[in-house]
């Protein structure tokens, strides 16, 4: 996602106009812009930074970050816990991947990488399916949609 998008997501978390979001805030709009990260790998993203963080230390954070992992190499990356290769993992291994890993994550956000995803009688869900999620921009605020055409012609 490019900087001027990342900025436009900004300007829609900035209900007062004030440019400055609580980091809270930041963190919630790098999410929604597809960030992944823990809560630690996000407290030590913006531990550097004022809070509230303007929107110019925003675009800095924005250009200083690392692209995130690409399509192709999660689904390899996941494939290796396929030991029997049928292309699905179960959702015991889901969490074990998760939480049990070097990049551990919170019980609230494993909960939000299961939800929605399709796991089958069996209690197992298509590998590609996973990386869908992951790949897809979180959303964090719900904004009515009038209320964001107001916002943009104010702009």
């Amino acid at each position: 996602m490019s900087l001027e998008a990342h900025l436009k997501v900004f300007d829609l978390h900035d209900a007062d106009y004030r440019r400055v979001l609580s980091k809270k805030e930041v963190a919630n709009v790098l999410r929604t812009c597809g960030r992944l990260a823990t809560q630690k790998e996000m407290d030590d993203l913006l531990k550097t930074y004022a809070d509230p963080m303007s929107r110019t230390d925003f675009a800095e954070l924005v250009k200083s970050l690392k692209p995130g992992p690409k399509e192709g190499d999660l689904l390899v990356a996941l494939q290796a816990f396929d030991h029997k290769e049928l292309g699905t993992l179960s959702r015991v291994e889901v969490s074990s991947i998760f939480t049990q890993m070097t990049e551990r994550v919170s019980q609230q956000e494993l909960t939000a990488v299961l939800e929605g995803l399709a796991f089958g009688t069996d209690d197992r869900v298509a590998i590609t399916s996973i990386v869908a999620k992951l790949m897809a921009p979180m959303t964090s605020v719900r904004v009515p949609i009038n209320d964001v055409g107001t916002r943009i012609q104010q702009r």
